[in-house]
C-alpha cells in the first residue's frame, strides 16, 4: 500500500514495506528514493529482507532485491545509476533499474554492513561494518578501533575518510 499526497510544498509519500525499515537514502537527482529492511528470523525461517528503490513522484518500485540478512544500509552512486545496500556479511552494488549484481564486498562473518558511501565521482566505495573495519573497493583496509555505525556520507575528493564511535 503507497499514498501520494502533494497537498503541501513537501508532498507526503507513505510506502509499506514487508519488516521495518533500517535504512533509507534520497538519489541525488531527488526523483528516487531507496529503503532496506529486514525482518527477524523465527526457526528456520529466513525472513524477508531486502531493498527496494522507488520513484519519489509515483511512489511505484523501481527495482526490488533481496538478501539473507537484514539490510541496514543503502546509497545511491552519484550518478543515480547504482544502489549500493549494505547487510551481512556484504555490502552489494546494484545496477538501476536491471537489478544487475555489479559487486559483492565481503566482510568477516559475523560483522553487519551498516554504513555505505560512493565517492562523488562513483569510483571507489566506502563500507563500514561491525568487524571494526572500513574497506575501500580501491583495495585499501583500515582497522578501526571501534565497530563503524555513522549514516552514509557523500565526500568531495577521492579519499573517503572513516567514522566510527570514537571520531
Amino acid at each position: 500500500k503507497r499514498q501520494v499526497s502533494t497537498q503541501s510544498t513537501w508532498g507526503t509519500l507513505v510506502l509499506t514495506h514487508p519488516q521495518p525499515v533500517y535504512a533509507v537514502a534520497l538519489s541525488t537527482n531527488r526523483a528516487m528514493v531507496a529503503t532496506g529492511w529486514g525482518g527477524v528470523r523465527v526457526a528456520g525461517d529466513r525472513g524477508d529482507h531486502g531493498a527496494a528503490v522507488w520513484n519519489i513522484t509515483t511512489g511505484d518500485a523501481i527495482l526490488t532485491v533481496r538478501h539473507a540478512d537484514r539490510v541496514s544500509a543503502v546509497a545511491f552512486s552519484n550518478d543515480n545509476t547504482m544502489l549500493v545496500t549494505g547487510s551481512a556479511p556484504a555490502a552489494v552494488v546494484w545496477r538501476i533499474p536491471s537489478g544487475e549484481k555489479v559487486l559483492e564486498v565481503f566482510h568477516a562473518r559475523p560483522a553487519t554492513v551498516r554504513a555505505v558511501a560512493f565517492s562523488s565521482d562513483d569510483t571507489m566505495l566506502a563500507t563500514g561494518s561491525t568487524d571494526t573495519s572500513q574497506t575501500h573497493v580501491a583495495g585499501q583496509r583500515h582497522q578501526q578501533s571501534s565497530p563503524v555505525s555513522c549514516p552514509a556520507k557523500q565526500y568531495k575528493d577521492p579519499v573517503l575518510e572513516s567514522c566510527g564511535r570514537r571520531n
